[in-house]
């Protein structure tokens, strides 16, 4: 097998890789804070950074428990009875919204963190 480079050749072309490759790094860090702070992609040539916004996960749970618990016990033995699915299964989102009348506002959520990808587009 023919080697590409010698010893030398490899040593100096893996530096000269470690150096581009940290100055890219720093680019590429960057660019993804500017995308973040602006909250949305940018395609350029065949580059494009991607933002994706955050995931939100409502916690329909929280929401019934703490409403239930504020309720006379036997409408809220009603309503958990009502939304309980092929027991132990409940559909909490339909406790919340259809039972209780809750808004989705009123829904404690979770949100994933945004993040930006970079990608090199086929041209």
């Amino acid at each position: 097998m023919d080697e590409l480079y010698s010893k030398t050749e490899l040593a100096l072309a893996l530096l000269e890789w470690a150096e581009k490759k940290a100055a890219l790094d720093w680019i590429e860090a960057d660019i993804i804070e500017t995308v973040m702070a602006r909250g949305s992609s940018i395609e350029v040539g065949c580059a494009l950074a991607k933002f994706t916004a955050g995931r939100k996960t409502y916690q329909y749970k929280q929401a019934a428990t703490e409403s239930l618990d504020v309720m006379p016990t036997d409408e809220a033995a009603e309503l958990f009875d009502m939304h309980t699915v092929n027991v132990p299964k409940t559909d909490w989102r339909a406790l919340v919204i259809d039972g209780l009348g809750l808004d989705q506002k009123e829904v404690p959520f979770e949100q994933s963190s945004a993040s930006v990808k970079l990608v090199l587009l086929d041209e």
